[in-house]
């Protein structure tokens, strides 16, 4: 099963490149997504180990406070904040973050008595943030799953058979579990496949 990730702006790829869009198939995009996905847990776990130090180290009680220094895009600069905090109720610790204004006394004073370490965490939890997003991970995936699509429709098209509710593929050595969305479906001619989740076995 072959695809091309850029079958749809091909004309646009040549202009811009001089050269044919990279023929791709199911598993190498399959590849690619874990590869992307392994990359972006990796990330979001330095991102949340930075919050989990600043909120241990900082000292005081309740919500911490880290300071970074932030540039728009009409390069203004503004100071911002991250507030910390670790709630019991699910037992893990949240961020949130503000531009800051310096609505009273408290605010201003807990500013001025900040050392280095506190905007050394504020720098650096901006930093990682940056790289949390999961965007490729998405635009891969959606790639990923197009293609999918296109391959099943195409399978049971050929055989005029209805896909069954729910059934597995394997990419990569790997059996993933496949939704059949009836209810955007059209016989054996269109379905829409929902890539469920990897297969896993429960014993009772």
């Amino acid at each position: 099963m072959r695809a091309k990730t850029n079958f749809q702006h091909k004309d646009i790829f040549r202009y811009r490149f001089k050269r044919e869009p990279k023929d791709w198939s199911i598993e190498d995009l399959h590849s690619l997504w874990l590869k992307v996905k392994e990359r972006d847990r990796a990330r979001q776990k330095v991102y949340w180990d930075l919050i989990r130090e600043a909120g241990e180290t900082l000292p005081g009680e309740g919500t911490k406070q880290v300071y970074y220094h932030y540039i728009g895009k009409d390069g203004k600069e503004s100071l911002r904040s991250f507030r910390i905090s670790f709630d019991k109720s699910w037992r893990g610790w949240s961020i949130g973050h503000e531009t800051v204004k310096f609505e009273n006394r408290d605010e201003k004073l807990a500013f001025w008595i900040a050392d280095e370490t506190n905007f050394e965490f504020g720098r650096k939890i901006f930093e990682a943030q940056k790289f949390t997003s999961g965007r490729l991970e998405g635009l891969v995936y959606s790639v990923l799953i197009d293609e999918i699509n296109k391959a099943l429709n195409e399978k049971f098209k050929s055989l005029k058979e209805n896909p069954p509710k729910s059934f597995t593929i394997i990419l990569g050595g790997k059996e993933y579990i496949i939704i059949t969305d009836r209810d955007r479906g059209y016989g054996y001619s269109y379905n829409n496949f929902i890539l469920s989740s990897e297969k896993e076995t429960i014993s009772l």
